[in-house]
């Protein structure tokens, strides 16, 4: 029985995992599509989805134009760029009052996230924006 065994290990070390994650979404999102295990497909579903979520343009999500024209003369263009900054930073973005802040926030609940998240570095790297290399 698989009782109380939260994740998937899949027999490897922590950094071969992540290895192994890494490079199964980067050819994921090169190649529309790879073959692999049932347990190694299973095991970045979640990390998968969660991408495709952060991946989206700021056009994808129910916005008015004012606040997306406004978020792209800051050149955030994705949603790992805006949910990366927090209501401080928004702030100081020209032409972003605080109504569209809140309307920023509603459209990032509706998809689970919220501003000011800190994105795993292995994420990141698996989306070409920064974070770890190896």
């Amino acid at each position: 029985m698989r009782h109380r065994k939260d994740g998937f290990k899949l027999g490897r070390r922590t950094a071969h995992r992540w290895a192994l994650f890494r490079n199964l979404l980067t050819d994921l999102f090169r190649h529309e599509r790879i073959t692999t295990t049932e347990a190694k497909a299973k095991a970045i579903r979640g990390l998968a989805d969660h991408m495709i979520t952060l991946a989206k343009t700021l056009e994808e999500l129910a916005l008015p134009a004012r606040a997306i024209n406004a978020l792209k003369n800051a050149e955030l263009n994705l949603v790992v760029d805006l949910v990366q900054k927090n209501e401080a930073d928004l702030e100081h973005v020209k032409n972003l009052g605080e109504k569209s802040i809140d309307e920023i926030k509603t459209a990032l609940a509706a998809l689970g996230l919220s501003l000011g998240m800190r994105i795993d570095p292995n994420v990141l790297g698996a989306m070409g924006r920064g974070g770890v290399v190896r």
